[in-house]
């Protein structure tokens, strides 16, 4: 098989994993009703066999469908929990001691839809596809964004896109999100893969910790700085931000994978160590780094870059308005 024959049946798949799923979650498919056989869904999406295999185990893989050996493939049943009459009267219980309190009928749904949003299980919770250039703080965007956001964000490399685009399908995911930088990309990307999910992508805006302003604008014009970096992304966007901030002195990049090998003998001629911002990156190398600063008496912090605030207001406001849709 080709590769363009290989690209082909995988958009295929995804089209027939994304109707099945639209059929679903709207509740076109019933809980518990079994898909058509493979034999016949190949006549029904005009597609083949293994294409169908390939769009119904990603059903699977989704919570959404469950196969049962040598019967076929059906939609997943929802946890039925308490007996429904149980359940409705320690429903009408709470609201009878919540309009005792004075709450309007508008404030116990709010209530009640943000209580749910905040307890829900990890299967449940809005998937988030993060994207961004820089391996040096994109684990830590994306803790920031699950955090904050009450959502599973999963990261990608810009680069690994770029190399793959498919992998941005592989798995369902409720949005995508990058940086302003690259939202033109990542949209175009997503069109080029399916219409649809180029309607999921937002872009954020990051900004360099406040403190690390401060640092960066207490260099002396005397000092000679080493910015460890791993990736050219990163290293360029520490060099635009620090020309933006107007650092003094004399600025070197220096690549982690020399700093590991010789840490003393690469770092001994600077004053100040400018290093990435998770002590996680890297392995080790970052804390030696940190550990031989302290002994040496020279300067030493990270370069913090983060997601602003409304960025981040924005993004969970969207994760709550889809979950509350689906």
């Amino acid at each position: 098989m080709t590769e363009k024959d290989r690209e082909k049946e995988d958009a295929i798949y995804y089209r027939v994993y994304r109707q099945l799923e639209r059929e679903i979650r709207t509740g076109k498919r019933k809980e518990g009703e079994r898909l058509p056989a493979e034999r016949k869904a190949t006549l029904e999406f005009q597609a083949a066999r293994n294409t169908i295999k390939q769009a119904y185990a990603m059903l699977c893989r989704e919570g959404l469908a469950y196969a049962v050996q040598g019967s076929g493939t059906y939609v997943m049943k929802k946890c039925q929990g308490l007996d429904p009459e149980q359940a409705d009267r320690k429903i009408e219980a709470v609201l009878d001691q919540l309009v005792k309190k004075g709450m309007s009928q508008s404030d116990i749904e709010w209530l009640f839809q943000e209580t749910a949003w905040e307890k829900l299980p990890e299967e449940e919770k809005i998937r988030v596809a993060w994207v961004d250039c820089s391996e040096e703080f994109i684990q830590e965007t994306a803790r920031e964004i699950q955090e904050f956001c009450n959502v599973t964000a999963v990261p990608f490399l810009l680069d690994d896109v770029r190399n793959k685009k498919e992998i941005l399908i592989e798995e369902y995911y409720d949005m995508y999100a990058t940086t302003i930088n690259h939202f033109e990309e990542l949209r175009d990307t997503l069109k080029n893969i399916s219409a649809p999910e180029a309607e999921k992508a937002e872009m954020v805006s990051l900004y360099v910790d406040t403190a690390c302003i401060g640092n960066i604008a207490n260099l002396q014009a005397d000092q000679r700085t080493a910015v460890i970096f791993d990736s050219e992304w990163y290293r360029y966007s520490v060099e635009c931000f620090l020309k933006e901030f107007g650092a003094q002195g004399e600025i070197s990049y220096v690549e982690m994978k020399k700093v590991e090998k010789d840490l003393e003998v690469r770092l001994e001629a600077y004053q100040c160590i400018l290093l990435p911002q998770s002590m996680e990156y890297g392995g080790d190398v970052l804390p030696k780094i940190q550990t031989f600063c302290r002994s040496t008496g020279k300067k030493c912090f990270p370069f913090v870059q983060m997601i602003d605030k409304g960025s981040l207001l924005h993004l969970r406001k969207r994760a709550y308005e889809i979950w509350i849709e689906k």
